[in-house]
């Protein structure tokens, strides 16, 4: 029995078969129906559709056959795919020198007549196994059957191009969704990053309470001048500013998480209240009046807190920004919640002078609303509103400012 010579590139034509994740999965009516007709409209007792890998040719499908592998040294199919252009045809095996001594000629199923056509992948066009037709008597194959073996070949290649891909669409769409995740931390990163000088000058003054605090209570204590009263107000007010400032670093700590977003059941209201308290130094050194007009019976969303905050947070200091440019007494931000039917409606109302894009690519990736900015910003907002099941839209005139309209889902 000779030995078949390996394919001119072995790996790659390795690396290919067990890219398609295909080996040793279930059966699929689909490859079954192409084996029944090859062997029917061929005429032959066997018909596979047979994957060659490194020790072994495998039967996606067989008919005819009770066995799902042979060895590879023993398959016609691994001389097959050496020539991956056209079919294979042995008329017989018995009096070939290929194959008179190979065990499937001289035992069992006792292969006589071989044809088989190669099944190429689509990307790397490699050869990965064959459609075959087997039978135990020497005989020839007509023009007509030839072709109608091509044919169904032709489909079998089809399905794994198909399942080629799939295969590639799901990998770019893990890409896909490791680069969005990746945008949203550098999102959270980038109003991280806005807001820490601005935090560092809110922060410090529960420290400078604590350490006035501590200073007292350590004089207090050199001077043994301990008054029960006064004693338990100064820790009352230590532990007061203790938790302020740690509330603080709480809040700014949740913009730069990189764990999956948790979804649950949120009151929207809660999310806008609690963004406002968070921004409440950038509000005042901004001198921006801020209105709310939240619905008086909570709003109840299926959504991750962290994220609405941050898409809250990036309108709220996109509208500073943009109302830099007007008088202090005229800057205004006004916030509304409501229900409309079955939707949650959230719109954020500045006094700007309007936005510098069109409203229609204002949430572009890379078209910003500012003359430095990557607009990124806008981008991954809608982008995090699109992953709640929502929507964000805004419309602007120049001079009268910009309004940001969020819709979600009501909840339940």
């Amino acid at each position: 029995m000779t030995k078949a010579p390996l394919p001119q590139d072995e790996f790659a034509r390795l690396t290919a078969l067990r890219g398609l994740n295909i080996l040793d999965t279930e059966p699929e009516g689909a490859y079954d129906d192409i084996v029944k007709l090859a062997a029917r409209l061929c005429q032959t007792p066997i018909a596979l559709i047979s994957l060659v890998d490194e020790r072994r040719q495998w039967f996606k499908s067989a008919y005819g056959l009770d066995v799902k592998e042979t060895p590879r040294a023993t398959a016609f199919c691994d001389k097959a795919i050496l020539t991956p252009t056209e079919p294979l045809i042995v008329v017989d095996a018995k009096h070939d020198p290929r194959f008179a001594d190979n065990p499937l000629v001289t035992g069992k199923p006792n292969i006589r007549f071989y044809a088989g056509v190669p099944l190429v992948t689509k990307s790397d066009q490699q050869p990965i196994g064959t459609l075959c037709v087997i039978g135990t008597q020497s005989r020839e194959l007509s023009d007509e059957q030839l072709e109608t073996l091509t044919v169904l070949a032709n489909h079998a290649e089809k399905l794994l191009h198909l399942r080629e891909a799939t295969i590639e669409l799901l990998s770019q769409q893990r890409e896909l969704q490791q680069q969005q995740q990746e945008l949203t931390r550098l999102g959270r990163l980038s109003l991280a990053g806005e807001l820490v000088a601005e935090v560092s000058h809110e922060i410090s003054q529960p420290l400078c309470a604590i350490t006035a605090l501590s200073a007292t209570l350590d004089v207090m204590n050199e001077h043994r001048g301990w008054e029960y009263g006064r004693t338990s107000a100064l820790v009352g007010r230590l532990l007061e500013a203790c938790d302020n400032a740690r509330q603080i670093l709480s809040r700014l700590r949740q913009f730069n998480r990189i764990t999956p977003p948790e979804f649950e059941t949120c009151d929207i209201n809660k999310i806008l209240g609690s963004t406002v308290d968070f921004l409440e130094f950038e509000c005042r050194r901004n001198e921006v009046d801020i209105k709310m007009n939240l619905a008086t019976l909570p709003l109840q969303v299926h959504a991750n807190n962290a994220h609405l905050q941050q898409v809250v947070v990036n309108l709220f200091i996109n509208a500073f920004e943009a109302m830099s440019e007007v008088a202090a007494a005229d800057r205004s931000l006004m916030v509304s919640s409501r229900q409309e039917e079955d939707l949650v409606v959230v719109e954020i109302s500045d006094s700007g002078p309007g936005l510098t894009v069109s409203d229609d690519v204002a949430f572009t990736a890379f078209e910003s609303t500012k003359a430095d900015g990557l607009g990124m910003g806008l981008s991954i907002c809608s982008r995090i509103i699109e992953d709640h099941s929502g929507r964000i839209s805004v419309s602007s005139r120049t001079g009268k400012g910009a309004t940001f309209r969020i819709e979600f889902p009501k909840a339940g």
